[in-house]
């Protein structure tokens, strides 16, 4: 070996370590942004969480549901939905984390009779990204998870910190159902039905299964 092959062999090393000493000092600072709760799903584990429908959501449409998303067959549209998941770029995360930290400070600074601040900031924010097909690109939770679409990058700023406290909410919804649900019925809602029994009512995964009637009977879907 020649001292210049040498040389650039060397050359390649350092190379490589400082690419290696970037990403590590940039999960780093991603692992203390936001008080280290935040994730960006793998796509592999998104793309299982939909194809087994673990929460059922899925499965529960009906043809309704199928036509008004283009498809025919559930399995149409788990195929559909599944190729449509894509990794966050690094602008996108850091887009992400900013507005986290104005949607936290508000979080953490408002009081509301149905929510615990205490255990919403518990929950972790677990971030998973589309092209925009699935569920049309709108912005939803299922499970431990929050969907976004590369559409929610083309909104405001205040728009995005809004969508993310509202989502968020709904994690909350979601993980102290029974307490959530307790609060509404101690404040005269009612359960009218199940969701099932109305027809016309689009699937939502962000919501529970029951209709409320609002105390001056107006319909409500939480």
């Amino acid at each position: 070996m020649t001292s210049t092959s040498g040389y650039l062999w060397l050359t390649s090393l350092s190379s490589i370590a400082l690419v290696s000493l970037i990403i590590y000092n940039r999960k780093r600072k991603e692992a203390f942004r936001c008080g280290g709760n935040v994730k960006f799903v793998h796509t592999k584990t998104a793309k299982d969480f939909i194809e087994q429908d673990k929460d059922g959501y899925i499965q529960s449409m009906s043809l309704q549901d199928l036509r008004a998303r283009g498809v025919k067959t559930i399995t149409e549209y788990i195929e559909k939905s599944t190729s449509d998941i894509i990794p966050f770029s690094y602008y996108q995360k850091e887009t992400i984390y900013k507005n986290l930290e104005l949607a936290n400070a508000y979080l953490q600074r408002t009081r509301h009779y149905f929510i615990d601040p205490n255990l919403l900031q518990k929950i972790p924010w677990k971030f998973i990204l589309t092209n925009g097909y699935y569920e049309q690109g709108l912005p939803h939770t299922r499970g431990p998870y929050i969907f976004l679409s590369l559409n929610f990058f083309k909104t405001s700023q205040e728009d995005q910190i809004i969508t993310l406290i509202h989502e968020k909410i709904h994690l909350y919804q979601r993980k102290y159902k029974k307490a959530f649900q307790q609060k509404l019925l101690n404040n005269k809602y009612k359960i009218h039905g199940l969701r099932k029994d109305y027809p016309n009512i689009r699937a939502n995964p962000d919501l529970d299964e029951y209709v409320y009637i609002h105390p001056l009977n107006i319909n409500i879907f939480i």
